[in-house]
């Protein structure tokens, strides 16, 4: 994302194993809602620290990882 260099993209679908989603393929089913922070915290890790510690201004990425 040259354009916005502050930007990151969370992939929710390369994230998440199909396994662990509702039937409407969106929503982490029963024992699974840890997902959602576990694919966010890292992003809002990395901001926090630009501001409390001045780290980078530029995301370090442009895909968040997917699940191990």
């Amino acid at each position: 994302m040259p354009t916005y260099p502050n930007v990151a993209i969370a992939d929710w679908e390369a994230f998440v194993p199909e396994d662990a989603l509702q039937e409407d393929g969106i929503h982490p089913d029963d024992g699974f809602e840890r997902l959602e922070s576990e694919l966010v915290l890292p992003l809002l890790a990395e901001w926090r620290a630009t501001l409390t510690n001045g780290g980078a201004t530029s995301c370090g990425r442009e895909v968040v990882r997917e699940a191990a």
